[in-house]
């Protein structure tokens, strides 16, 4: 994975989007690891059922934006991928849940 991840938190606590959401150049990004949820109820996601997490992809002149489809249990014993998309046209936003 050459990217980073969208951490609005600042403190390794990646965002965890609701459907619709914009994914852009806006935000604070981080290539550093991410929290989800933890059994000490730590993360955005934690025990959130189904959130998208927004990604943002290396291109050749600028970043493509995309989001991953997570499913985290109430307990954060289970975390599940689902699905995920990108935009293909560098530097142009996405938005969380868009397939094209």
């Amino acid at each position: 994975f050459s990217g980073s991840i969208l951490d609005n938190s600042t403190f390794q606590y990646a965002d965890a989007l609701s459907l619709d959401q914009e994914i852009s150049i806006t935000g604070n990004w981080t290539t550093n690891f991410v929290v989800l949820g933890t059994f000490m109820n730590a993360g955005q996601f934690n025990g959130k059922g189904e959130k998208y997490l927004g990604i943002r992809l290396n291109g050749e002149t600028d970043y493509k934006y995309g989001w991953i489809k997570i499913y985290v249990s109430e307990h954060n014993d289970t975390l599940r991928i689902i699905d995920y998309a990108y935009n293909n046209i560098e530097g142009s936003f996405i938005r969380a849940g868009q397939k094209e």
